[in-house]
């Protein structure tokens, strides 16, 4: 159900009680300002396959994905709507991911879509602290993404309720076609027609001398090398994209450093968003699967070598060297990049799973580019290609070994000097860790 903010610009019609002379009321302003503001119909309302909607809800586990068909069942953590009383939207996702369907609150199953057991509404979605879903009490909005209670929410509902949905996964815009019809009956064969008179057959004209042939041309010079592309996504199917994502840009940000810390992964508690940080072994080992890693943030540091890499493993560990660290990157800028003002800097990977005989290690080549940019507008950027084995035992969650695998931010900090480490004050703003494409 969608809601809006605004009224239909004509005069409601008076509401008559216990009048039985008046049978209808027809208002010709009313539907002429129904067509000047006529909404056209957004692709994403489409749903080609909604003829694949079971009646009956199938049993499926929440967050695990959709079934053999096109419904699955998500659970997600609520959160006030910044600058309503009355709206709440996505927050995050409760334990794991594996929807292919954006992080939002959208396509949402109508309450009373279905039946089970004969009765209607068989999709009601739940949250907690709230009472049944009436359709009244709140709202769910799936066209703007957020639940409303247009009486205020109600007394003892969580600081962060917990929407559970049916969601539809199947395509939309429209672009595909309905179920096929039933085949009609054959129609009646006509008459043969009648074979037409043979037309003469043309003179053959004669034929032309050859050509000469032309000089054979210059080899031309060989041009540069183009920059390689990202991966690209066509024939891909079931794409899992965000895997990592930072809420807000900017909003998320720590220090990295203080006088004492040479190494820092950054992301530790607290700096990823939602707060599964973890990314499915499976989808790592598919078959040449490739991999997007993108960060940002701001620093400000003495003249010396700076580190940035991706952290494979346990974030709190304790970070003795970069045997774990994926895409290392060292740059060392000029001094006049040093200065009062933050600087601000960049960090994108591109990494491919390689194929390895052996079951217990993760083999991955990569290429990275890092960049820093003074306040004036002067860039430095470095970059690097290398192949990095790990063995999947070393870096695999605890809580599921062998299941999932955490990433992290990485950076250090390298005086020339004997006397360092040096201080540096770093922060992580933005960063998206993609599955872009994999070779079945």
């Amino acid at each position: 159900m969608a809601t809006t903010g605004a009224d239909n610009p004509a005069t409601e019609a008076p509401i008559y009680i216990e009048c039985v002379s008046r049978t209808r009321e027809y208002s010709h302003r009313a539907l002429a300002a129904d067509g000047l503001h006529r909404i056209p119909v957004n692709p994403v309302e489409i749903w080609n396959q909604i003829l694949l909607i079971p009646i009956d809800p199938p049993v499926l586990t929440a967050n695990a994905g959709p079934g053999s068909g096109v419904v699955e069942l998500v659970s997600m953590s609520l959160e006030p709507v910044a600058g309503s009383k009355l709206k709440w939207g996505f927050a995050s996702w409760v334990g794991n991911f594996s929807s292919i369907v954006a992080p939002e609150l959208s396509r949402v199953i109508p309450a009373t879509f279905g039946a089970k057991g004969g009765l209607l509404g068989a999709y009601r979605p739940t949250l907690t602290g709230a009472p049944a879903y009436d359709g009244h009490t709140w709202v769910v909005d799936d066209l703007n993404h957020y639940v409303e209670f247009p009486y205020g929410p109600p007394e003892g509902l969580p600081a962060a309720p917990v929407l559970t949905f049916y969601r539809y996964t199947g395509t939309t815009g429209g672009t595909s076609t309905g179920l096929p019809g039933e085949t009609g009956a054959a129609g009646a064969t006509g008459p043969a027609g009648a074979t037409g008179p043979k037309g003469p057959s043309g003179d053959k004209g004669i034929k032309g001398p050859s050509g000469d042939k032309g000089p054979a041309g210059g080899k031309g010079t060989t041009g540069e090398p183009g920059l390689p592309g990202e991966p690209g996504t066509g024939g891909v199917t079931n794409l899992q994209l965000a895997l990592n994502w930072a809420k807000k840009p900017g909003e998320f940000s720590e220090e990295a450093f203080n006088a004492t810390q040479q190494r820092k992964a950054i992301g530790g508690s607290g700096g990823y968003q939602p707060a599964n940080r973890f990314i499915p072994l499976a989808l790592l080992t598919l078959p040449r699967s490739t991999f997007v890693f993108e960060v940002m943030g701001t620093l400000t540091a003495p003249s010396a070598e700076l580190q940035f890499g991706i952290l494979v493993g346990d974030y709190q560990v304790s970070i003795q060297n970069d045997n774990a660290v994926l895409g290392l990157v060292k740059l060392t800028p000029g001094d006049e990049y040093y200065v009062s003002a933050p600087l601000y800097w960049s960090y994108k990977m591109i990494a491919t799973h390689i194929a390895d005989a052996d079951p217990a290690t993760l083999k991955i080549t990569w290429s990275a580019q890092v960049m820093i940019i003074n306040t004036n507008g002067s860039a430095k950027q470095g970059s690097g290609t290398d192949t990095k084995t790990f063995t999947i035992a070393d870096i695999a969650d605890s809580l599921s070994p062998g299941v999932n695998i955490a990433f992290s931010a990485y950076m250090a900090v390298f005086p020339p000097g004997p006397s360092g480490p040096w201080g540096m004050i770093a922060t992580k703003r933005h960063h998206l860790f993609r599955h872009v494409a994999y070779s079945p």
